[in-house]
């Protein structure tokens, strides 16, 4: 028997140091799982059972154990290098079928499939007839990269439009002013003898009147003077000026003549003082209060600079102009679709605020469909204002937003901890492509190690189920990173000390049994 028990012992000791060897040379395979062999006694039983006083006949190796304990995760910076926190398998296809990994060492081949050593990984597809692309779970296909050039989308798409989310500073005083009509030029210094005594005035100076507004005086017609029913003043009296919201000049005796804006004749008469607003021009800063701008495109591709302003014409109410210039130069009218004889158009009745100073009209403003330069397909803008406010602090842009873009290559690709996947374009945009699904199986331990780091499901692992990272009974996906072997080098070693000794004592059992035998064999 002790032949039998120590010849047993050796067995179980080298296949011992079978896993801890192979343990050993896998300790830097990523994804690598280790594996310890476990052992039982072995009884030999006859007729009548086992007596208590019956020895047994040895060891048994029962199984070599594969542990799937976490490995450490180690970043590298590679983006389709992943590496799973928790339980799971990455479900692999090649031609033979499918197989599962925690080898998460991925490339991008030829065609644009994430594959490992020729094995591609699988995923949920996406469904592009949805808008936005989504995510269809439990269809499970290749997961692809298309490295085709995104094709562009024109600023109209859908229905869609410029979403423009500001604040205008309701403490901005309308643009108007109190101008001059013909004539009415300041030139040099005049003196009045009635209030204010005296008056220095220079040609283009700005006159503040007492009600707050302001005076332009202009050079166009230097030195014309006006009576206030239009008529020119032929002496040499001195120039017209102003004060006190009249209009005053001294004739040849030197009496004062004065003209005062009223009901029966109205401001706006040559000569006279006339409160008007001021025409917006978008060259001129001081026709409008606020501006902001952005780029829209149509259905080439092809940009086309959009700026807003917007002028305020009383309290809580905002004229809103715009200008559409396109790449070859030419400017469009918004209002008409026709290239513009003035380089703006006014958007709609423009935007009211109530005393909160949230809107009371501003859905969306539609401007007229036109068809861009370059055989671009018709082009229906429409700005959306609807998220806009009017209280009192400075005029700030809150979102500028517009579903259209340029075409664009894929420049990147993200993977979040759920196993989305998305491709990151050279324009900006972002295109979900799928989503990593993770397989996991009731008895791990059934699995069947392949090699090339793959393990293929059995009637002992049962059926494995698909899920997504995160949710039930699998873990999350860390992009770029990998797990490590879960080996741990130095208790492998001291194992291997542990099962040397093993294997020599076993030996040594078989050594001491044949030195008694022969002594028998010598006994005469």
């Amino acid at each position: 028997m002790a032949f039998q028990h120590g010849l047993s012992g050796i067995n179980a000791a080298s296949k011992q140091l079978d896993a801890i060897g192979n343990n050993v040379a896998n300790s830097s395979t990523v994804g690598f799982k280790g594996s310890r062999a476990e052992f039982a006694d072995m009884f030999a039983a006859n007729f009548y059972g086992v007596a208590a006083t019956q020895n047994g006949i040895g060891v048994n190796t029962t199984l070599i154990a594969q542990q799937f304990g976490q490995g450490n995760i180690t970043t590298t910076g590679n983006q389709l290098d992943l590496a799973i926190s928790g339980n799971g398998f990455f479900v692999m296809q090649n031609a033979n079928g499918i197989s599962y990994t925690r080898n998460g060492q991925f490339q991008i081949d030829r065609e644009g499939f994430i594959n490992n050593n020729g094995d591609y990984l699988m995923g949920w597809q996406v469904d592009d007839r949805t808008t936005p692309p989504s995510v269809q779970n439990g269809n499970l296909g290749p997961l692809k990269i298309d490295n085709s050039l995104l094709e562009p989308r024109p600023s109209d798409y859908g229905g869609e439009s410029m979403r423009f989310n500001i604040n205008l500073d309701s403490r901005n005083n309308p643009v108007e002013y109190n101008a001059l009509t013909e004539g009415a030029s300041l030139t040099g210094v005049t003196a009045l003898p009635v209030p204010p005594a005296t008056a220095a005035f220079n040609a283009a100076d700005k006159i503040k009147l007492s009600d707050g507004s302001y005076v332009l005086a202009s050079g166009a017609n230097l030195g014309q003077k006006f009576n206030s029913d239009g008529s020119p003043i032929n002496d040499a009296g001195g120039n017209p000026t102003f004060y006190d919201k009249k209009l005053g000049w001294l004739d040849a005796a030197g009496a004062v003549q004065q003209y005062t804006p009223n009901a029966a004749t109205p401001a706006g008469a040559a000569g006279t003082i006339a409160a008007v607003s001021i025409a917006f021009n978008p060259s001129d800063p001081a026709t409008y209060n606020s501006k902001t701008a952005l780029t829209a495109y149509d259905s080439l591709g092809n940009p086309i600079q959009v700026a807003v302003y917007f002028k305020k014409t009383a309290d809580g109410q905002w004229d809103v102009y715009a200008t559409a210039k396109h790449t070859d130069g030419s400017v469009v009218d918004l209002g008409t679709g026709s290239a513009a004889a003035s380089p703006y158009t006014a958007l709609g009745t423009g935007l009211a605020f109530g005393p909160d100073g949230k809107l009371t009209n501003g859905g969306p403003i539609a401007a007229a469909t036109y068809t861009p330069a370059g055989g671009g397909a018709p082009l229906a803008l429409k700005f959306d204002f609807s998220g806009s406010t009017q209280f009192g602090t400075s005029f700030a842009v809150n979102e500028l937003v517009q579903p259209g873009y340029a075409s664009a290559v894929v420049s990147n690709l993200q993977i979040d901890k759920t196993g989305i996947v998305s491709a990151r374009y050279s324009n900006g945009q972002t295109k979900v492509i799928g989503q990593v699904v993770l397989a996991n199986f009731a008895n791990q331990q059934g699995l069947q190690p392949i090699g090339n780091n793959r393990w293929m499901e059995t009637y002992n692992s049962g059926n494995p189920t698909l899920n997504d990272p995160g949710s039930t009974n699998v873990g999350l996906i860390q992009s770029q990173a990998l797990e490590d072997s879960n080996v741990d080098l130095t208790g492998e070693l001291v194992n291997m000390i542990t099962a040397q000794r093993y294997y020599q004592a076993n030996a040594q059992t078989i050594k001491v049994h044949d030195q008694v035998l022969q002594s028998l064999m010598q006994m005469r």
